[in-house]
């Protein structure tokens, strides 16, 4: 089991037969989930704009009727204000879960779980990021769970003889592991 290091206490991150290159990130659902986290602000934050902005026409409805049955905080009301501030939350828990799945790969389906949850959420606050963040989102958030450290990879032959017993590098006209000392096949 690997573990990490932070201010002296040790956490366990994944079972893997082998570390986590830096350079070995899942790209694709950061990226999906990172332009999925966007849309969802914009979503949510769009709409507090056009409040503001239509709230504001008020003054020229007053004379004609138009105004009643509105409170005051515009066309929309307070509880979408609310609304509206929560789609900001989840769409900064998807754009903070696409980050650290990038950053933190090992942890890749914490961070995808968190991009699925929160973009199907996002529906009821930002509008699913006009339909688009949800639909980025719920793939982004698959594919993060769904990655695999190495399966990009091609798989190479290693070069050279090894000893079926132990596993070390022997030479290739040795008769005997150097190492364990068992014969070897011819």
């Amino acid at each position: 089991m690997m573990a990490e290091k932070e201010s002296g206490s040790e956490r366990p991150l994944i079972h893997t037969t082998r570390p986590i290159s830096p350079y070995e990130v899942p790209t694709t659902p950061f990226v999906l989930s990172l332009v999925a986290g966007v849309f969802i602000l914009l979503g949510a934050f769009m709409p507090l704009v056009f409040m503001g902005s239509f709230g504001s026409m008020g003054g020229m409805m007053e004379g004609s009727g138009m105004r009643e049955g509105f409170d005051g905080a515009g066309m929309m009301g307070t509880g979408s204000i609310v609304m509206r501030i929560v789609g900001l939350a989840f769409g900064g828990v998807v754009l903070y879960s696409a980050i650290m799945l990038n950053a933190r790969p090992a942890q890749h389906v914490t961070w995808g779980s968190l991009i699925l949850v929160f973009s199907i959420l996002s529906v009821f606050g930002a509008l699913g990021g006009f339909g688009i963040g949800l639909i980025l989102g719920v793939i982004g958030g698959a594919l993060a769970i769904a990655w695999r450290p190495g399966a990009a990879l091609p798989p190479t032959a290693p070069a050279g003889r090894f000893c079926p017993h132990c596993g070390r590098a022997i030479a290739m006209d040795a008769a005997f592991c150097s190492y364990c000392g068992q014969q070897l096949p011819a």
